[in-house]
């Protein structure tokens, strides 16, 4: 009987010699001349079999179909794509852009699979799953683990080869009580890769880098670590500049040169080209390939205005522990003048005003200007603010829209950092460059970016009324499967 298995050998020359698993299972991280992992090139004789032929079976209208349906046939699916590499990626942060980074890089060997924006729950796997063909020769799935069990049910439909982990923070706080929770979590993505797979994993996260003991097969470490196998020197970011390092990896160096704001973005880059180099992407290729992908829109995505404004975005999400990193992108920066507006801060452990009055001060230290919004913004008015310093609170956006035109000028820096689930934010850097006419303060679209929703310019209030009426159920629907965690 046939083996499922790729045939690994027929594929790519070996680097040199795999050394043998440690006790654990695990490879050692510290190899610098593994082989990459193959990705096979199908035959048009073996690949027209009975997969083929259910490959016509599998109707577009199974991807909107229950996600009970959806998720069995996309077990059943996933087993008969044997010869497509599936690549895992998780973490609290950067989950998105590694994945959209790695999916750059791994298209200069063939057609890759990826999934829809940040929809990442165990039914938009399914719905990957099913959208991948014979022809792509990897597929990128993002998994969540925004609740308890996701990331085990997720894992049942996926199955990868290769695991991606960016980092670990404190984000669902109320659910994992702590970081530590939430990397046993992730860790399961992990634990389920096969002996011949991969575990890409970041060495400057300790959490993330000892997950490597629960890894069957080959450890790849990347970060600035020395330990690191793909390892990143002359690390620089300040503002108006970005992100821009040099890689080194197996001996050989390439400068990296991308379109991200903040250094808080290697470990995406670093984990996608790590992923690229283990599949048997040059290093060289790597570098351009992640060189060409732009910031995903609320994620320090940058927006100049016709006024000489620019906004930087970061108005995807905002936990607690990750608000000092979008503030330090505004202190490193070089600017006129600096102005920080801060919506929702969600996962904060403790009391909120003493969060809300922390934040507050340290937005007061490094920027001209600080505006709260939203319904908790008055709880920085606790925050003294030194002499020159100004501090402003909102209770909706659209009072902050109100207040913002009349206190941005020409040169100012504006850094937006808020929740898409809560304040959508994103309208205050928008209506500068586009029309605005939705102000709700509660909307029905919860997780869909104000980007790409058709609602922005229609004229609403801010009733609260919700965005989803009766004849727009698909689309409520469709964005209930968005996940942030």
């Amino acid at each position: 009987m046939r083996s499922d298995r790729p045939d690994v050998g027929r594929s790519r020359p070996r680097l040199g010699s795999v050394s043998p698993p440690r006790r654990n299972g695990a490879r050692s991280a510290t190899d610098r001349q593994e082989a990459p992992i193959p990705i096979p090139v199908l035959s048009r004789a073996r690949d027209a079999g009975p997969g083929a032929r259910l490959a016509r079976l599998v109707p577009p209208s199974l991807l909107t179909a229950p996600p009970p349906v959806r998720r069995r046939t996309a077990i059943v699916w996933r087993s008969l794509l044997t010869r497509t590499c599936f690549v895992g990626v998780t973490g609290s942060a950067g989950k998105t852009t590694a994945k959209e980074l790695l999916a750059a890089v791994l298209e200069v060997r063939g057609p890759v699979a990826r999934s829809r924006r940040s929809l990442n729950t165990p039914e938009e796997v399914a719905r990957t799953v099913l959208s991948t063909r014979r022809r792509h020769r990897t597929a990128v799935v993002e998994v969540s683990a925004h609740e308890s069990g996701l990331i085990a049910a997720s894992l049942r439909i996926l199955r990868p080869r290769v695991a991606l982990v960016t980092c670990v923070g404190s984000d669902h706080y109320t659910l994992y009580r702590g970081a530590d929770a939430v990397a046993a979590e992730k860790a399961r993505l992990v634990a389920s890769v096969p002996r011949d797979g991969v575990a890409l994993l970041n060495a400057d996260d300790e959490r993330v880098r000892a997950m490597a003991g629960a890894c069957r097969g080959r450890v790849v470490l990347f970060g600035t670590s020395p330990e690191a196998e793909l390892r990143a020197s002359d690390v620089r970011a300040d503002w108006p500049g970005r992100l821009a390092f040099t890689a080194t990896w197996a001996g050989e160096s390439a400068p990296v040169l991308t379109r991200f704001v903040g250094d808080h973005w290697l470990p995406s880059v670093l984990g996608a080209m790590a992923g690229g180099l283990a599949l048997g992407v040059p290093l060289a290729e790597a570098a351009a390939a992640v060189a060409r992908v732009e910031p995903s829109p609320g994620r320090l995505s940058p927006l100049e205005t016709p006024e000489g404004i620019t906004f930087l975005r970061d108005d995807w999400k905002s936990p607690m522990w990750s608000v000092p990193r979008a503030l330090d992108v505004l202190r490193r920066a070089s600017a006129d003048r600096k102005v920080a507006v801060i919506g929702t801060i969600s996962d904060a452990p403790g009391s909120k005003s003493r969060a809300y009055r922390r934040v507050a001060a340290q937005a007061l230290e490094l920027a001209d200007v600080v505006v709260f919004v939203g319904p908790h913004a008055h709880l920085a008015l606790q925050a003294e603010p030194a002499p020159g310093k100004f501090l402003h609170v909102a209770a909706t956006v659209r009072e902050a829209s109100q207040l913002l035109r009349g206190l941005l000028r020409p040169g100012d820096l504006v850094l937006l950092k808020g929740s898409s689930s809560a304040d959508h934010l994103a309208r205050l850097a928008l209506e500068w460059t586009r029309e605005v006419g939705c102000w709700r303060t509660r909307c029905g679209r919860a997780l869909l970016l104000c980007d790409h929703c058709r609602l922005l310019p229609i004229p609403h209030g801010e009733d609260g009324g919700s965005a989803v009426g009766a004849g727009d159920r698909t689309g409520r629907d469709r964005d209930r499967s968005v996940a942030t965690g």
